[in-house]
């Protein structure tokens, strides 16, 4: 009985221990708050105690720790400065006609060197994850230079779970140093590093990513449970290297994330989903999408990039419809694709061109989000495709002075009914692709570099890259304007 009372009381104790004041691991100093917004400030403390919240800025707010012990406030934000703020966060007992105690103190937080600027989530697999340290072609130069102290970083600890988690493994904001620079995604650096020096506000930087991954681990397992193809292909024999189970990742990396305010997310994953059903990964994608709405705002800004040309082995060309499921998901609405044909390596998946990709990927968000710039950022996308006389010409999105690079093979098919897929000669005709269809008769079908490593060199005037399609038909009769 008595060693009953005295675990009884560890118990109590302990459990009493755990309602003190604590805050999320996402909150340390050194942290950048979304500019602007009304941002979500959330922890734990002992039920029916007030929190009062108090910022540099000016903004003070109190709330009631709930029955649950979990605590929830408002913060607005002003605009992004370099000013360095601080947020003090307290919590109180309460007299008895329930007003705050100023002496009843039952724990105190500060947070120092608090930034208020843009904040941005960077996710998926190995090619995101992958930084200087590992080996960028940019290395030597890009390291030395990287002390930008008002871009902030936080690399989620990995950890997987079967069930959604309150809190993440650890992490903690940094400043960005050769050092630290050299630990983060390098894709997200130099992303943040183009919009640090065109908005001239502080970045936050927060990296989700996990290299080996599906996306089928990136969204819950309710959001595909009634969905049966795509629910079965998520118990398909992913590399066994990295977290393979349905949601695993989002419970643990993601959720615990919660409302936190960002400015948006980006995007490189893919390879990951190559082995398994790759004819689903539009599907999946859209999912991620709106799953990550849910959680960050219906509004929130996806920008990704199209996995590079690789040589995957013989058989099926997955890669490539891979490529082209990305393309299919771009027209989901505020979401963007960039291509990174030109810039692979089909010996290596991980291309070491990680700054292009960053700044490809900034000046989309510069553009579409930020509305800052005017200029052609877009990369050329299959539009339509007819035949007149004995050509096919095949017309383009975003094709402002196409042109193929010298040495480009063009990398156009054509099919007949039989859908066998002949190479065929192009020819860039008023920012059209025009095919000569001799070789196949009655032709129907057109492609485009569809192999796991074609690399086509298909440029509009920004020097930027068509991407892949798979067989599209080629519309008969088509009324054609005269620039034919």
């Amino acid at each position: 009985m008595k060693r009953f009372i005295i675990v009884t009381v560890i118990l109590v104790l302990n459990i009493s221990f755990c309602y003190s004041l604590q805050l999320p691991k996402l909150f340390t100093d050194n942290m950048v708050l979304q500019q602007n917004d009304t941002v979500s400030i959330w922890g734990w403390g002992k039920s029916w105690n007030k929190i009062v919240i108090t910022t540099s800025w000016g903004v003070s707010e109190t709330v009631w720790i709930n029955n649950e012990s979990n605590w929830s406030a408002k913060i607005p934000t002003p605009v992004g400065s370099f000013d360095k703020h601080d947020i003090t966060i307290q919590e109180f007992g309460l007299n008895k006609d329930k007003s705050i105690n100023m002496d009843d103190v039952y724990g105190k937080v500060e947070l120092n060197n608090v930034l208020v600027g843009e904040v941005w989530l960077c996710s998926g697999q190995s090619n995101m994850e992958w930084n200087a340290k590992a080996g960028i072609e940019s290395e030597k130069t890009e390291v030395p230079a990287s002390n930008y102290p008002n871009i902030r970083f936080f690399k989620i600890t990995k950890r997987i779970s079967d069930f959604p988690q309150d809190d993440l493994a650890g992490g903690s904001w940094l400043q960005c140093t050769p050092e630290t620079m050299r630990s983060f995604s390098a894709v997200g650096y130099f992303f943040g590093k183009m919009l640090h020096n065109k908005l001239n506000v502080p970045i936050g930087l927060i990296s989700d990513a996990w290299g080996g991954i599906p996306i089928d681990v990136a969204y819950p397992s309710s959001s595909v449970v009634d969905i049966a193809d795509l629910l079965e292909s998520s118990k398909g024999n992913y590399w066994k290297g990295a977290p393979h189970r349905l949601g695993t990742l989002y419970n643990a990396m993601t959720h615990p994330l919660r409302n936190f305010s960002i400015a948006g997310m980006i995007w490189y994953q893919g390879e990951g989903n190559v082995s398994v059903a790759p004819e689903q990964y539009a599907r999946k994608q859209k999912i991620l999408v709106k799953e990550r709405r849910k959680q960050f705002g219906e509004n929130m800004p996806f920008y990704y990039v199209q996995i590079a040309p690789f040589q995957y082995g013989k058989g099926k060309p997955k890669g490539a419809i891979i490529r082209d499921q990305q393309r299919k998901a771009s027209k989901v609405k505020n979401s963007e694709m960039i291509v990174i044909s030109d810039i692979g390596d089909t010996t290596d998946i991980h291309p070491r061109l990680k700054k292009p990709v960053g700044e490809r990927l900034a000046k989309t968000a510069l553009k579409y989000h930020y509305k800052i710039i005017n200029e052609l950022v877009e990369f050329p996308l299959f539009k339509k495709a007819y035949e007149n006389k004995k050509y096919v010409y095949v017309e383009f999105s975003f094709s402002d002075g196409l042109f193929f690079k010298e040495g480009d093979k063009g990398n156009f098919e054509l099919a007949g009914d039989d859908e066998k897929f002949v190479p065929v000669s192009a020819k860039i005709i008023n920012n059209k692709v025009r095919l000569d269809s001799k070789k196949v008769d009655n032709p129907k079908y057109v492609r485009f570099a569809f192999s796991n490593s074609a690399t086509p060199l298909l440029l509009n005037k920004s020097n930027l890259p068509a991407s892949c399609f798979d067989s599209q038909p080629i519309k008969k009769n088509f009324k054609h304007n005269s620039e034919i």
